[in-house]
């Protein structure tokens, strides 16, 4: 179809739904969905270079805000690469169902394990 477009979804877990909701916005769309938060495994640097290649044939890329620890598929490295074809779009915090709980990471680091998170109090 001459009208089609390729559209990448990078970001956390909530970028499956996102990229099911641009499947029905966009139906002539080819919409790729990269979860990147579960790169933290042996091999991770072979799999990030895949979707990086993936990501540079797309016409337009969503993505969440990604750090540094992502290497080349960080925000910085995303933009200077992709220029307008990238749109950064927020991660998605709802606290309603587990109000006490809070990811715990450093700035450039993450704590290993299935789901990671503190219990903090509030006065």
């Amino acid at each position: 179809m001459a009208n089609e477009i390729n559209v990448s979804v990078v970001g956390n877990c909530q970028v499956a739904g996102i990229g099911k909701a641009l499947r029905i916005l966009a139906s002539s769309a080819t919409v790729t969905v990269n979860q990147v938060n579960l790169l933290f495994t042996p091999g991770e640097k072979e799999k990030r270079s895949c979707i990086l290649a993936s990501i540079l044939t797309s016409d337009l890329v969503f993505s969440q805000p990604l750090r540094a620890i992502y290497s080349e598929l960080s925000e910085p490295v995303l933009q200077s690469e992709l220029g307008s074809k990238i749109v950064v779009i927020p991660n998605i915090f709802f606290e309603g169902f587990h109000p006490n709980m809070r990811y715990a990471a450093a700035p450039d680091s993450r704590l290993s394990g299935s789901w990671v998170a503190i219990t903090v109090s509030r006065s």
